[in-house]
């Protein structure tokens, strides 16, 4: 009876030892820092002794987002807030063995001071990763780093801490240059431009204004080019009417008041229709009792040379 329990606490023993003798063989390490302090951490991981059936889980920091890049379809996963939990199956596994790239989003190894970002980093999934790359924002300076400069190469205006050798901790504090942006600086380019436009659009607007008011003027003093003293009496006027028709002589009789009227509106003023009107006014044209001008769109009348003093 005794060796029988002691094959059965034996036999699961095993089964427990094999649920997790999984060994983590490589891990390539590559981060890449956002500017918003942000990394983007990619671990690939060569797990060996995976057997049948295998439930990896290891423990991760908090992050914002995880995924998991493998070339085996079955491969199921999930995380919480300390644990990444992947459930192997019979496809997953070639020989024992599990590949596969872990990509996550975290800033619990990151933090800002003022202007001066610092990163302390630790491998999660082992103490050590056997290959370390860390790529820098653009415009980056580098303040300090905890393993030697000769790692530091640039690559497309970034630079990367590119170690091909085991790394258990990395410490760095960076700043980021944004060219042509100081605080507190006045830009006195801009200050030109805007002074320049303002000035150009204060001289098209006054020059407008001013050769506006000059066409009105001229328009007014070319309406106003007859005064009263170059024009017969009054007595004079009547007696030039008796020649011409009874419309004829409303329209010269409303014109004799209002010298230099609109023709639309002397159709109202003489309670005659349009036509009429037209057609008398080429008549007393044609005579020189009146004379029409054209303002853009309107036409206005005006007294004619037989009202002038000889």
């Amino acid at each position: 009876m005794k060796y029988y329990k002691f094959l059965s606490l034996l036999f699961i023993f095993f089964i427990s030892f094999n649920l997790y003798a999984y060994n983590i063989e490589k891990i390539d390490t590559l981060i890449v820092i956002r500017e918003d302090g942000v990394l983007q951490i990619s671990d690939k991981i060569l797990f060996t002794e995976v057997v049948k059936s295998d439930q990896i889980v290891l423990s991760i920091v908090p992050v914002y987002d995880l995924k998991i890049k493998s070339d085996y379809k079955d491969l199921n996963y999930s995380y919480s807030l300390d644990n990444l939990t992947i459930n192997a199956s019979d496809c997953c596994i070639l020989d024992n063995t599990l590949s596969l790239e872990i990509i996550y989003l975290t800033d619990v190894f990151s933090y800002k001071n003022e202007n001066v970002w610092s990163i302390n980093y630790i491998p999660i999934f082992r103490e050590y990763t056997d290959s370390f790359v860390l790529r820098f924002p653009k415009n980056t300076e580098i303040n300090n780093l905890s393993v030697d400069y000769k790692f530091v190469e640039i690559v497309n205006n970034h630079f990367v801490l590119n170690i091909n050798e085991t790394v258990s901790k990395v410490d760095v504090s960076y700043s980021i240059n944004r060219p042509g942006i100081e605080e507190n600086s006045f830009n006195w380019s801009l200050f030109f431009i805007v002074f320049f436009v303002f000035f150009i659009s204060s001289f098209l607007i006054r020059r407008y204004v001013f050769l506006k008011k000059s066409k009105s003027s001229s328009f007014k003093n070319t309406d106003n080019n007859l005064s009263k003293e170059n024009f017969l009496s009054k007595e004079n006027k009547e007696d030039l009417l008796l020649g011409l028709n009874e419309n004829e002589q409303k329209i010269i009789k409303i014109i004799l008041e209002k010298n230099g009227m609109l023709q639309k509106n002397l159709s109202k003023e003489c309670f005659l229709p349009k036509g009429t009107v037209s057609r008398n006014l080429k008549k007393l044209e044609s005579k020189g009792y009146i004379e029409i001008k054209r303002y853009g769109v309107n036409k206005k009348v005006f007294l004619g040379e037989v009202f002038l003093k000889k």
